[in-house]
Order: structure tokens, then C-alpha cells, then sequence
């Protein structure tokens, strides 16, 4: 958004701002906040860069924080709910324009997080996903694909989700639904008020069981599964102490070694896995390209000429040399 000029993304011109817009005034909350979804437009100035981006400074004259006055009551959440919304404390990573990660993305890292196999049901619908069990995150989330299709409807609410660099709320809904372990499908636990948002996700996660069961002893004969970039759909965090705890006591290994935990969803792993490679290898083929069979064999030739070394016998040196003055004394004569 360029503050050297005056600009209307509601209107598209040049002649106002969008805070003295009489167009955009007259919309309510909801006809603002339905603008604002369906065009991409940016939470806290209008424009059509993502909220993440925003580079606004001047901060609101009702909350003080970074949004457009005219945006406050999108940015706010509606009276009458919680007197404070809910913060998730894991470690968020934006890699994407849309979509807020609330966990790493587990390419290259050496440390594994509690996933376990799950089924999760509402009704006659049921689902066969993986589960993040996050000690560090307040609030339990769901992924907004996963709750459509389990046809969950649950009621509008608002979510703070603190970054790095900034704050970002979430429109979302709040949602319940019955939770078993793959393993034991006929256990069933409930899980209330889980959050909902289409701007969020879940990374990939990597579990190579076999070479980490060959490395340490103590998960030998462990019902552990093998996960191979599987994508959760699930974060139960700690407002489902329950889920996520151990029923039984830790088994840990030698350091920089994962440890085993037992919980009412299944046997899963955390901690440190040194050691083990999780990039894969690539193949690659490089080209040279040509003009003509002569640029070719002059670049092989050169290619050649650098592997010969810098070298001439004594012999040949002065030899070449008496031939030099042999062939001026001729010339002169």
C-alpha cells in the first residue's frame, strides 16, 4: 500500500481513502468482512496483498493496534463472546500467502513431535487422519477441510494467533467431535470446542521407524508406525490434557535419542532423532549446449587440456629453445 498517494481499494480511484470512503461506511460488519473474503483483500488496510505482508504503521485510535480505523470491527471480536480470545503459543511458521502453519515443517529436522493415527467422528461421518499432540499450543485446531468433510457446524468465533511479526486474528468457528486411536476404534473420547479456519495448516511429518528402531535399543518391539510424509488434520493441544499425556511411564533413550510415549491415542515419539537423514537424493543430468560439432570438440579438447599438468622436461625446453635460434640464423641469412 503506498502512503504517497491517496487510494480507494474499495473504489479503485484515486479521489479519497477507504477511512473517508462513504461507499464502504455504509457497509455493516458482515458486508464488510464478506468484501474482504472474497477478494483477498488484506485484514488490516483493505488492499490486495495478504495480512502478512501489510507494511501499515499507524496504529487505530480505538485498540491501538495496526489496522485501519474503518476495519476496527472486522479486527475485533463481536460482543457478548469470551473476554479473551484464545492464543496458540507453538511455534507458528507463515511459508505461504494464505495459510498460517502451526507447526514446523519437518523436512531436514531432527526432531520428531508426538503424531498419532487417529479416527475422528461426527455422526454417521468418520475420518481416518493423523493428530499433532502439542503440549505447547493453548487450543486444539482443526483443519477446515477436515471439518467440511465431516460436515461439522459450529458456532462463529474469533482467534489471536501470535507471530513473530505480528498479530494475526482468524475467523473461524468452534466445533465438537469424537476422537479414537486407529488401534482401538472402539474407545471414543470427546473433544469440544476444537477451532476451525481455512488460513491454517498443518506441515508434513516423517517417522522412519525402522532405521530409528535399528539405531536405539529401547524401541525395539514397540508398536510404532512408520509415517512418511503424512499430513495431519489435527492439533490437539492442552486444553485436552488427557490426549496428549502419557498414561504410562516415559521410556527414554541415550541422549540426543527420541523417547516413546504412551497416550490414550496410541505408542508415538518426541524428542531428538540424531543422525538420521531425512532429505531425499537427487538425480540430476547436466547438458552442455553446442552450436556445431566444432564448438563441441573444442570444448572437450579444452576440458582435457585442463587435466594435463604443468610440466616440460628440462630437455625438451632447451632443445626447443636451440631450435628457435637455429630458425632466426636461417631467416637472417
Amino acid at each position: 500500500m503506498d502512503r504517497r498517494t491517496t487510494y480507494c481499494p474499495y473504489c479503485n480511484n484515486t479521489n479519497h481513502y477507504v477511512n473517508s470512503c462513504a461507499n464502504f461506511n455504509q457497509l455493516n460488519r458482515e458486508q464488510k468482512e464478506s468484501w474482504i473474503r472474497s477478494n483477498n483483500r488484506c485484514w488490516h488496510c483493505g488492499c490486495g496483498h495478504p495480512a502478512v505482508k501489510c507494511t501499515l504503521k499507524a496504529p487505530c485510535k480505538m485498540c491501538n493496534r495496526k489496522h485501519l480505523l474503518v476495519l476496527h470491527e472486522v479486527n475485533e471480536r463481536a460482543e457478548g463472546k469470551a473476554p479473551a480470545m484464545a492464543t496458540v503459543e507453538s511455534c507458528l511458521m507463515n511459508t505461504a500467502s494464505e495459510v498460517s502453519y502451526v507447526n514446523r515443517p519437518s523436512y531436514d529436522c531432527k526432531v520428531l513431535l508426538k503424531i498419532s493415527k487417529v479416527i475422528i467422528r461426527n455422526g454417521n461421518r468418520t475420518l481416518e487422519a493423523y493428530a499433532v499432540l502439542d503440549d505447547g499450543s493453548q487450543r486444539t485446531i482443526l483443519l477446515h477441510a477436515a471439518a467440511k468433510k465431516l460436515g461439522l457446524e459450529g458456532k462463529p468465533e474469533d482467534l489471536a494467533l501470535h507471530t513473530v511479526r505480528q498479530l494475526q486474528v482468524l475467523h473461524g468457528a468452534a466445533v465438537s467431535f469424537t476422537i479414537s486411536p486407529a488401534a482401538e476404534p472402539t474407545k471414543r473420547f470427546k473433544i469440544h470446542s476444537a477451532f476451525t479456519a481455512e488460513q491454517l495448516g498443518l506441515a508434513e511429518h516423517t517417522y522412519p521407524v525402522s532405521t530409528l528402531q535399528k539405531k536405539y535399543r529401547h524401541l525395539t518391539g514397540l508398536p510404532l508406525q512408520s509415517l512418511n510424509r503424512v499430513d495431519p488434520v489435527l492439533l490437539i493441544g492442552s486444553d485436552c490434557t488427557h490426549l496428549i499425556t502419557p498414561i504410562e511411564p516415559v521410556q527414554l533413550g541415550p541422549p540426543g535419542g527420541p523417547a516413546t510415549v504412551r497416550t490414550h491415542l496410541g505408542w508415538t515419539l518426541q524428542g531428538p532423532a540424531q543422525g538420521i537423514k531425512h532429505s531425499r537424493d537427487v538425480t540430476q543430468c547436466l547438458f552442455t549446449p553446442t552450436l556445431s560439432p566444432t564448438d563441441l570438440f573444442s570444448h572437450v579438447e579444452k576440458l582435457w587440456q585442463m587435466d594435463v599438468l604443468p610440466y616440460r622436461r628440462k630437455k625438451s625446453a632447451v632443445r626447443s629453445r636451440q631450435d628457435q635460434e637455429a630458425v632466426c640464423i636461417l631467416q637472417e641469412q
